[in-house]
């Protein structure tokens, strides 16, 4: 009961030099808000998880 499990988790943005056209950057970025948590998927204790994130821009 010592072990301590480390997630990774992204933030998506949206950038201002863009490649999409903006209804799919939104699109994509919902759709990434409404992934399940990894944590809640593996069925992990909340009490030992750890979340390192990053940003991420589109």
């Amino acid at each position: 009961m010592n072990t301590s499990f480390f997630l990774g988790r992204r933030s998506v943005v949206i950038s201002s030099k863009s490649q999409l056209p903006l209804w799919q950057d939104k699109l994509f970025i919902a759709m990434t808000k409404n992934a399940a948590e990894t944590a809640g998927f593996f069925h992990l204790p909340p009490g030992r998880v750890v979340e390192m994130g990053s940003q991420v821009s589109v």
